[in-house]
Parts: C-alpha cells; sequence; structure tokens
C-alpha cells in the first residue's frame, strides 16, 4: 500500500492497524508471509500454486478467529 498523505493524518493505532491488515491480505494473496519483497517460503495453507484464493481466505479467516481475532473469509 502507497503511503499517502491522508494515511498519515490518520491516528497511530489506526494506520499500524491498516498496516496489519495489508500483511494478512498479502499472505492470502502471495502466500509470501511479511513485508513487501520479503522473501521467504510459503506457508503451505496460503500457496497460490496448490490453493484457490478461497481455500487460503478461510485459511486465514481460521487462523485470526483461533488467535482471538473473529473473522470471516469474507
Amino acid at each position: 500500500m502507497p503511503q499517502l498523505d491522508w494515511l498519515q493524518s490518520l491516528p497511530e493505532a489506526v494506520r499500524e492497524r491498516a498496516v496489519a491488515w495489508e500483511r494478512h491480505v498479502r499472505e492470502v494473496e502471495t502466500g509470501q508471509p511479511g513485508e513487501p519483497g520479503a522473501a521467504g517460503p510459503r506457508r503451505a495453507e496460503y500457496d497460490p500454486l496448490t490453493r484457490t484464493l478461497a481455500q487460503c481466505e478461510e485459511a486465514k479467516a481460521a487462523e485470526l478467529s483461533a488467535a482471538g481475532m473473529p473473522t470471516p473469509a469474507r
């Protein structure tokens, strides 16, 4: 997500939450955890070569929900 001037005007806690969600979305879409451009092994449940996007979304929803952050796949 490019740094936008309006994003900087938001409270720090809101910006941090947006960045955290960005990492989750990136992992679902690419299978790569972490920061943009970070290299590393794909987690099997998010590997786009072996899973559909719907399967990756379900896996992320289950992971976040199990961590105490109830999240639907949609």
